[in-house]
């Protein structure tokens, strides 16, 4: 019998509480012709490097799964199937996970022997299946011949020519299994994913209705797989939308009510409540059950004010769009499907029901410039209310990423095309190491594709949020400003600038109560980076907007944001320069490719790959199923 093992790898700096349900459809799957394989999760416990080598020395696996579920983690990919190669030579090492999007890249860079293209747990049980006919200490010299035939691969041949098999046929909704908890249990990682409730709010209402437990639990599950829409920033293997059968569903969170006292759920979908039908027998299950919920994702076009005031009733607290834009450009740039007034009846809904929501936007895609900015300003503003949560301010519930290209994606095709990525290997492993182990907040992964100051791209975040904050505190707040207090808000500003810089723990009396009133407000609110979310503060700059002084706001804006993000002197007076520079000579420089359609419409894989280095067989795994 083969020994195989299935690990993860670490894709963020620190763990997120979302569940390797990759990795178990993995090992599930393999069950089902007799392998009961280890799982290594090396992205929950973060082992160090030395255990790592000292777990595959001690257990010379014969085959070993490496999950790499996005492009992130290619540099802790590459480490690790070396290490595994340096001290067990003769095992078998296959990636899965979307990392494969760059399947030749990583068949040429590191020790990666096979390449999952597509979902994993079927393609990777027939090749443990046709691997276990052979002797298992000739598995790696028989490999090729023993795979030919099986779809969904990628692999290195005797030539050393990059080999793709075609995409294996789309498993359907059958073919989801039910994650099986107990996995996670053996791991020792139970207690992360199967956690204590944290809000508050939430706690309290469920000791009222389970005053039996002290210490209610909260999950991931998800409903469906897949995605109706096609944004051009993200990336996913298959097309189409598949709803997990109802009654296995129901089975799955009867099962961590009844045994782990699970009492609220966060639905991991993309799309939820797509299949309104379905999603209706769901959400009265949940009702009955009186669980609280959230949902991650849903689709502004696929809900209506009923379907919410529905879900408020049966336990939802909280339902999340990625509504990415305020501005009708960049949404066509994306594909999103979606318009501003669609997403603007969508996020007023939401607040209508009583539901928790969180703003999520992404900038900085081709095509930004001011203006769209300056629309998604009004576009945050005009719906200001439905997602700031009462005593609070608008930025604390704001969530701002940059555009990261991700291969797979027609965005990363697009940098490839115009030629932000290279044209070798070599170029475009450095771009991978380069994002490796970040997190989508992170600023270092972004390419900046809007020919504008670097600069003044990355001062966009800090100004949404300070324009919004500055927009609530005066039209639901009452903050009125006179003279003096408009000079005393701008020194202040100053002052919550250096703060953001420096870190330093000060406070700026003026002997204003409502100076003193904003500043509380200003400093009591937390900033949470979480890995789902980016939540920080824009109040420290709001009053640099109240102000309405924007001779003074933007440079120092600009100040604060250039020495904020970079690390070293140099780097900040070259941000500074560049965009002086820019300022003085824009009328004179050549304007650049500002596209106002989907991405897609300016790509051509095909076309374009003869210039890269690589083989044309990658042309069908960048073009996807």
């Amino acid at each position: 019998m083969l020994t195989v093992s299935v690990c993860t790898t670490p894709i963020r700096p620190t763990p997120t509480n979302f569940p390797p349900f990759g990795s178990m459809a993995v090992i599930q799957s393999l069950r089902t012709i007799g392998i009961d394989s280890d799982f290594y999760d090396i992205d929950y416990h973060r082992y160090s490097d030395q255990q790592v080598e000292s777990y595959f020395l001690k257990n010379q696996f014969d085959v070993v799964g490496i999950s790499a579920v996005v492009s992130t983690a290619y540099e802790n990919t590459k480490r690790i199937s070396n290490t595994i190669r340096r001290v067990s030579p003769s095992t078998l090492v296959v990636l899965g996970g979307n990392l494969g999007a760059s399947a030749e890249l990583v068949l040429r860079k590191t020790e990666i022997d096979v390449c999952v293209i597509g979902d994993g747990e079927l393609t990777f049980k027939e090749v443990v299946s046709r691997l276990s006919i052979i002797p298992r200490n000739r598995l790696r010299e028989n490999i090729h011949q023993s795979l030919i035939g099986v779809e969904g691969l990628a692999y290195l041949n005797d030539n050393d020519e990059f080999i793709f098999s075609g995409f294996r046929k789309a498993p359907s909704e059958e073919d989801i299994l039910t994650p099986d908890f107990s996995i996670l249990e053996k791991s020792n990682s139970l207690d992360h994913f199967v956690y204590n409730v944290q809000d508050r709010d939430v706690l309290e209402l469920l000791r009222i209705r389970f005053p039996e437990l002290v210490f209610p639990k909260e999950t991931t599950v998800f409903a469906a797989k897949g995605c109706v829409a096609r944004c051009t920033f993200c990336h996913r293997w298959e097309r189409g939308y598949r709803v997990r059968p109802l009654d296995q569903l129901i089975d799955h969170i009867q099962h961590l009510y009844s045994n782990y006292g699970v009492r609220s759920l966060s639905f991991g979908d993309e799309n939820f409540g797509s299949n309104q039908e379905i999603t209706r027998e769901l959400v009265s299950f949940l009702g009955q059950l009186g669980i609280s919920w959230e949902v991650a994702g849903v689709r502004a076009r696929t809900v209506s004010p009923e379907e919410f005031e529905f879900w408020k009733k049966n336990g939802c607290r909280r339902a999340i769009y990625g509504i990415e834009s305020g501005s009708e450009t960049i949404l066509r740039v994306m594909q999103k499907g979606t318009t501003v007034e669609q997403n603007t009846s969508a996020m007023n809904w939401i607040k209508e029901a009583g539901l928790d929501t969180t703003l999520q936007l992404v900038i900085g895609m081709p095509g930004e410039t001011d203006s769209t900015i300056s629309e998604t300003i009004s576009f945050a503003k005009n719906i200001v209310d439905s997602y700031c949560r009462k005593g609070s301010l608008p930025s604390l519930n704001c969530s701002i990423n940059y555009a990261q290209a991700l291969p797979g994606t027609p965005l990363y095709e697009y940098a490839r095309q115009y030629g932000w990525l290279g044209e070798t290997l070599d170029s475009e492993e450095l771009y991978l190491e380069k994002i490796s182990d970040l997190d989508a907040y992170s600023n270092d992964h972004f390419l900046n594709y809007t020919g504008l100051p670097l600069l003044k791209v990355l001062m966009w975040r800090y100004r949404i949020l300070g324009e919004v904050d500055a927009f609530y505190l005066e039209n639901r707040l009452g903050v009125r400003l006179t003279l003096l207090q408009t000079i005393q808000s701008s020194i202040y500003g100053f002052a919550m600038g250096v703060k953001f810089v420096t870190g330093w723990n000060f406070k700026i009396r003026f002997g204003s109560p409502l100076l003193q009133q904003v500043e509380s407000k200003i400093t009591e609110n937390g900033v949470d980076e979480s890995g789902y979310f980016n939540i920080q503060k824009g109040s420290q700059f709001s009053l640099l907007y109240l102000a309405r002084i924007n001779l003074i706001s933007y440079p120092l804006l600009a100040i604060f944001v250039a020495i904020n993000n970079q690390k070293s002197l140099s780097n900040t007076f070259k941000l500074l320069i560049e965009h002086l520079w820019w300022s003085s000579t824009k009328r004179l420089v050549k304007k650049k490719l500002t596209p106002t359609v989907t991405l897609r419409k300016l790509i051509d894989v095909r076309e374009t790959s003869s210039k890269f280095e690589g083989s044309a067989e990658m042309v069908a795994i960048r073009n996807g199923r």
